[in-house]
Order: C-alpha cells, then sequence, then structure tokens
C-alpha cells in the first residue's frame, strides 16, 4: 500500500476533485496546481493530513498532497 500504486489513483482523485470547480482548465493548469498544492520540505505535519512525510525509509523526500473538497 505505498509508492506509485497507491500515489497515482490519489492524484488522479485530486485531478478529479480540482476539474470539478475549473472543468475549463488545461491539463498543465491542473498539472501545476496539483504541484503547487503539495507540501514542501519545510512544511510542518499538522496531523490532519497536511504536511511533510517525516516517516521516510529511504533517501527520497516525497511531498505529501493534502486534497479538501470544499
Amino acid at each position: 500500500m505505498s509508492g506509485t500504486s497507491m500515489a497515482t489513483p490519489h492524484i488522479a482523485g485530486a485531478a478529479t476533485l480540482y476539474l470539478s470547480s475549473q472543468p475549463g482548465d488545461s491539463p498543465t493548469t491542473v498539472r501545476n496546481a496539483l504541484l503547487n498544492g503539495g507540501s514542501t520540505s519545510v512544511t510542518s505535519c499538522d496531523g490532519n493530513g497536511h504536511g511533510y512525510f517525516t516517516g521516510n525509509k529511504d533517501q527520497f523526500k516525497e511531498p505529501l498532497f493534502y486534497a479538501k473538497n470544499n
């Protein structure tokens, strides 16, 4: 339950949520919005799903993506 097998459907879902409120946006705009919505290595985890994952077991620092449907 990790890696691209889990990341891909989550980001696809986030893109769908984004497009539900911005249906005319281009794929590039969606991509940029999702990238800008990700955490950075200095974003502290707030305990509610937003922040930077600190339990990495490898050298790769993957940002978390927080998707909230307002």
